[in-house]
């Protein structure tokens, strides 16, 4: 802790003496980050960062992307969760390893940034092509495939039945399984030009069904709803209002996400989505939280499910503050003493910081969690309709 102290003692000093011309991060990346990596660092061991970026790296991303002083104020915080207890955070507010380290990059706590969730990615599988040339067997071997999830090899085998039959209700089901295959497998653009070709008025909400859920997977939430707005078809009440309420959960409006399952209340799975309306969910509020590591360093934090960065933070700022003191007290070194009270100010306003930043990662986790018990309901409910009657005509 007491090097650390060192090394941004002797950064606040050279800035106080440095130009005026210099920019902040040049003065920063030109000679503190040099003389840390090359003189500290080596001191300290190779793995006295828990995190990637390390702390150097993310002080000079943080000053590049958000100014000098907001930068500084994340390297602050950053210092006070570079702590043994980091890696007990693994997993709920840090995510990942990068080479055996906690990847934590400054975007992930600039105050004003919201964590994005991620659309998943496509997957390619190889398509092999079959020789023989009869519809019924072809659809046959399209939907052992479909069902083996081997999708990429059923969509070839659906776009093969669709110019080899000349039924019409047998294109119609290997263009809506076409549709269908490219969904499962993620290739999303194809499966939307799949449904948006189906021309077949008379099952053209099939068509916009498969849409609306194709932008539901893609985090297109509001789009999805739109399009399930425009029809109004009995066979398809059920999955449309499944959807329609995951899609709110999905938007984390609880309680009117919740109100589409109360029409399932003779169904104990379905039944109990009801009552996820958000009542029951864990929360922080980030300006308490804010408020209490202002008061007293890293009760905020404490608050927020973080007792080791809290600790971590009463302890170095109480001992700057304590070296302050002495300074003042006993040494009578106005020079240390303002290096020290600096410090000690510096340290105290990031742990402010890091409280908010704790008490957002506290909410944004426990409505993780909150969604991953919803999704694990909704994820054993197959909403693709059943296609099969257009074979039975």
């Amino acid at each position: 802790m007491l090097k650390r102290i060192f090394v941004l003692t002797v950064f606040i000093f050279k800035i106080l003496i440095a130009d005026n011309s210099y920019a902040a991060l040049d003065v920063m990346t030109s000679w503190l980050l040099t003389f840390y990596k090359n003189i500290i660092s080596p001191l300290q061991g190779k793995r006295i960062c828990n995190f990637s970026p390390t702390c150097s790296q993310f002080s000079r991303q943080a000053i590049n992307e958000y100014g000098f002083f907001p930068g500084l104020l994340m390297t602050s915080d950053r210092l006070l969760r570079c702590n043994p207890s980091a890696l007990q955070y693994l997993n709920s507010y840090y995510f990942d390893l990068k080479a055996g380290r906690i990847f934590d990059p400054p975007e992930n706590h600039y105050i004003f940034t919201q964590h994005q969730t991620k659309s998943p990615s496509p997957i390619q599988n190889d398509e092999t092509k079959e020789v023989w040339f009869e519809p019924t067997s072809v659809q046959n071997f399209a939907d052992y495939l479909f069902n083996s999830y081997n999708f990429a090899r059923a969509a070839a085998e659906y776009n093969r039945l669709y110019y080899l039959s000349t039924d019409k209700q047998v294109r119609n089901y290997a263009q809506l399984m076409l549709g269908e295959s490219y969904l499962a497998d993620n290739e999303f653009e194809h499966a939307l030009t799949s449904f948006a070709n189906f021309n077949d008025s008379n099952l053209i909400n099939y068509s916009l069904f498969g849409k609306a859920r194709i932008y539901f997977k893609i985090g297109r939430y509001l789009q999805s709803r739109e399009i399930l707005s425009q029809f109004d078809d009995s066979s398809l009440t059920r999955q449309t209002k499944i959807l329609l309420g995951w899609s709110y959960f999905k938007e984390h409006n609880f309680a009117p996400g919740a109100l589409f399952f109360d029409a399932f209340s003779n169904d104990s799975l379905l039944g109990s989505l009801a009552n996820f309306n958000g009542k029951n969910l864990s929360h922080r509020n980030r300006w308490l939280s804010t408020l209490f590591s202002t008061v007293i360093p890293g009760v905020g934090q404490i608050y927020s499910g973080r007792l080791g960065d809290g600790l971590y933070s009463f302890l170095t700022i109480a001992t700057t503050a304590t070296v302050s003191y002495y300074y003042w007290k006993k040494d009578q070194s106005r020079i240390k003493f303002s290096i020290f009270a600096f410090l000690t100010g510096l340290f105290w306003a990031g742990n402010i910081y890091g409280a908010n930043i704790a008490a957002r990662d506290y909410n944004q986790f426990q409505i993780r969690k909150y969604l991953a018990k919803i999704d694990a309901i909704l994820n054993r409910i197959d909403l693709k309709p059943d296609y099969r009657f257009l074979l039975s005509k």
